[in-house]
């Protein structure tokens, strides 16, 4: 790191957007509080369905509440985070799926992967403001 100036602070952690930024590009603490704020949702769930909520309405609150905390902004921190974290966030996908409140086989790089395709995708179409900025770069990934 640069050498500390008298007036400006210097973080080692950051929030930025929603997404936890290190000082030494790693995800950590992004991932670790996605993973707590899921630990909490799933006991939501574990809640829901012990008062009553039919499955298929359980399966729509996981979606609204895990699956899109998850890929939010994962095209941002997805590429960071490690084979440790990576293997922690599909272990919470398998429980997901072990307590039946999903049908799918998620895992994280599946994810990060339709993710990536959205988003160069729709760079890549005319009406994007990337074409006008880079003509010949979009010419080539055509």
């Amino acid at each position: 790191m640069p050498p500390a100036l008298d007036e400006i602070e210097q973080l080692h952690c950051v929030k930025l957007l929603g997404v936890f930024f290190q000082d030494n590009l790693k995800m950590d603490s992004h991932v670790h509080y996605i993973l707590s704020q899921c630990a909490q949702r799933m006991y939501l769930l574990k809640l829901l369905q012990h008062h009553g909520m039919p499955l298929n309405k359980l399966r729509i609150v996981v979606y609204s509440l895990i699956v899109s905390r998850i890929r939010c902004a994962i095209v941002a921190w997805g590429g960071f985070v490690s084979a440790e974290h990576n293997c922690k966030i599909d272990a919470m996908f398998k429980r997901l799926k072990r307590y039946g409140y999903t049908k799918d086989n998620f895992t994280l790089s599946d994810l990060l992967d339709e993710a990536d395709y959205d988003l160069f995708s729709s760079m890549c179409r005319h009406h994007h403001y990337f074409p006008t900025c880079f003509p010949l770069i979009t010419w080539l990934i055509i």
